[in-house]
């Protein structure tokens, strides 16, 4: 399983939320994780945790296979990511 890259320390809008999607993305509570990860992203849009976030959200959908057997909407997140955060 594979973790997407970010800042440490965590720091930025919504840092108290994304740390909670981390620990519970580690403990393999993807329902959980998703939510917290899909809040950052949502309320607080412009934070440097936003890309994170999308990143976790995106490994949520490869990983999660109960919530989401197909693997097209992860890859589709990730080129969005691409879109949205150019290289």
């Amino acid at each position: 399983m594979a973790t997407p890259r970010y800042e440490k320390p965590v720091q930025g809008a919504g840092t108290t939320t994304f740390e909670e999607g981390v620990v519970a993305y580690d403990r393999r509570d993807f329902k959980a994780a998703g939510e917290a990860f899909r809040q950052v992203v949502s309320q607080h849009p412009d934070s440097p945790l936003a890309e994170p976030a999308r990143a976790f959200l995106a490994e949520v959908l490869l990983t999660d296979r109960q919530a989401s057997p197909n693997q097209i909407q992860a890859i589709l997140a990730y080129l969005a990511i691409l879109h949205d955060f150019p290289l």
